[in-house]
């Protein structure tokens, strides 16, 4: 999941002022400046998100930022005037901001195999900073720089099927674990009341 959320990020970051200077016609000076609003909505989104994620769920609120890259990327895409794809550009800044995040979720969901994890995603950041521009360069020359941008709604897509699957293994390990600890489920189960009923009449002896 990180390898991905670094894909998107790459690609935007390096192809964005090509991209605007194509797509809307504006100068390449201007067209730099604008590029700035995707870093610029990078950064307040991780500000903010820092200051929710201690309300909400991180897994909650990295899907809800992360469907924004939808709206985000059809106005950045789909339109010619330069104020609506520096705004969609934006809002897909804001979107992938929290994709640091996945790395969590990928550790959550490997359990014991956690420091495995973690070196696996950093060896997938690093390859995808090395390979994610150019194979979105290598993609523009055959079909044009807007068709080749495409790849970044289908990252997305990838990177929610992942932060799924990873919930869902981390779900299976949290209950293989209570399992192992507590076969009969007298901790987890129905037993549970029991067993605090007998746990106060050893306190009362």
């Amino acid at each position: 999941m990180l390898g991905l959320g670094v894909a998107v990020e790459m690609t935007m970051l390096l192809w964005r002022p090509a991209y605007l200077e194509q797509a809307t016609g504006i100068p390449r000076a201007a067209a730099i400046t604008f590029a700035s609003a995707f870093p610029a909505a990078m950064m307040l989104g991780r500000a903010a998100g820092s200051v929710l994620l201690r309300c909400v769920a991180p897994t909650v609120m990295y899907s809800a930022t992360l469907c924004l890259i939808v709206p985000g990327f059809l106005a950045f895409w789909g339109s010619v005037p330069a104020p609506i794809v520096v705004s969609g550009m934006f809002v897909a800044g804001v979107a992938i901001a929290l994709y640091p995040l996945s790395l969590s979720f990928a550790v959550g969901a490997a359990g014991a195999a956690g420091i495995a994890a973690i070196a696996r995603s950093g060896l997938a950041a690093g390859t995808a900073v090395l390979i994610a521009p150019i194979t979105l360069g290598a993609v523009a020359d055959h079909v044009g720089l807007s068709r080749a941008y495409l790849t970044a709604p289908i990252l997305a897509a990838a990177i929610l099927y992942c932060c799924a699957a990873a919930r869902a293994m981390e779900r299976r390990g949290d209950y293989a674990t209570r399992t192992e600890d507590d076969p009969r489920g007298l901790r987890w189960g129905r037993s549970s009341n029991h067993t605090t009923a007998a746990g106060q009449r050893e306190e009362r002896a």
